[in-house]
């Protein structure tokens, strides 16, 4: 049964950039990558677990692209001028459409009182235009997604009760320069990932297990590399 996410927005102008599900996002560098590793020679000599060769790359992955495909995306709804730094504190935001919500705040440093990548840094909060609705049971995990990251912010993840919630939901974070620099208008900030929540217990099992002793999950790998997709995986769907 098809489960349904609700974004509203909390501004006109946030609708200018939707969510809407990340395998619309893919990225270039990994829709230009080849599915082999060119001039490749790679062949299947060994039998154990820890010398399996291949000439496939990352395209071929499958719990990679299940990633990729995951989820939803929120962008950033309007074009942000940041001035990072005046005593580790930001001096200075500008948008596109002044008189709205502002889109951008800040965390004073004495509110999370850590060196971050071995300096203080300024915290920024970017004030979501969305408020997110989920079925009752049902929660989020908020990521900046691996594959669409900068090197100018850095977001924080964080898990949100969303059946219950019923506030748009921020996303604070920290810069990485020092230099003034430019988010534009439909740059991805955050994924969004829904998933039903359950109580759970870790067991942790004395008995090693050998995985040389699974030889059709070792020959399959070696010689039908698509086993994983056609015999193990669970089709996911987004939209």
């Amino acid at each position: 049964m098809t489960k349904i996410i609700e974004f509203t927005p909390t501004s006109k102008n946030a609708l200018l950039f939707p969510p809407e599900p990340i395998k619309k996002n893919i990225p270039d560098w990994f829709k230009n990558i080849s599915a082999t590793i060119e001039g490749s020679n790679f062949t299947a000599k060994h039998f154990n677990d820890f010398d399996i060769q291949t000439n496939l790359t990352i395209k071929k992955c499958v719990p990679f692209m299940d990633y990729m495909t995951s989820g939803y995306l929120i962008k950033c709804h309007t074009d942000i001028l940041i001035d990072p730094r005046e005593d580790n504190e930001i001096k200075n935001f500008e948008w596109r459409f002044p008189g709205g919500p502002p889109p951008i705040g800040q965390h004073s440093f004495a509110q999370c009182p850590v060196h971050t990548m071995g300096s203080k840094r300024s915290y920024i909060k970017f004030n979501n235009q969305w408020v997110i609705k989920t079925p009752s049971g049902y929660s989020c995990l908020f990521m900046q997604p691996l594959n669409l990251e900068n090197e100018l912010f850095k977001l924080f993840p964080a898990i949100v009760d969303t059946d219950v919630y019923d506030n748009n939901i921020n996303f604070p974070g920290f810069i990485t320069t020092e230099e003034n620099f430019m988010i534009p208008a439909g740059h991805p900030l955050m994924m969004v990932f829904p998933f039903k929540r359950d109580e759970w217990r870790a067991k942790v099992n004395q008995t090693i297990v050998e995985r040389s002793k699974n030889k059709f999950v070792s020959l399959s790998e070696q010689f039908f590399h698509n086993v994983y997709r056609n015999f193990f995986h669970s089709k996911k769907r987004y939209d």
